[in-house]
């Protein structure tokens, strides 16, 4: 069984699913500040931009025809409920599923959802 390697983020109670494959983090290292995936996480929390950079990339890899502008207007719906860093464990937790930061071996699938967004 392939194990499961995107992560439901719900805001306003429509879910998106982020997922990070191979292309998204060769596109993500090209858009975020720190131009690596490895630098920008010692370094968080991560700026805004980053985070954009980070939701827009990873939503794009199962919503092909999102935009930067749709990513953005996510983005400001989840601030108006939620903190900035709840979004970043998100986003952390789907990099980790993708095998390109931390330890997989203990990913728990429900993790990203004990706290949606409204």
């Amino acid at each position: 069984m392939k194990p499961n390697t995107s992560v439901i983020l719900t805001v306003n109670d429509k879910q998106y699913t982020l997922k990070f494959d191979i292309k998204a983090l060769l596109a993500l290292e090209q858009l975020i500040s720190t131009k690596n995936v490895a630098k920008m996480i010692i370094n968080s929390p991560f700026s805004h931009r980053d985070t954009l950079m980070c939701l827009y990339t990873g939503l794009k890899a199962e919503q092909p025809s999102i935009t930067e502008k749709k990513a953005m207007q996510i983005f400001e719906n989840w601030l108006k409920e939620n903190p900035l860093y709840k979004l970043q464990d998100i986003i952390l937790l789907a990099l980790t599923k993708a095998g390109a930061v931390g330890n997989t071996d203990n990913v728990n699938d429900n993790e990203a959802e004990a706290e949606p967004g409204k």
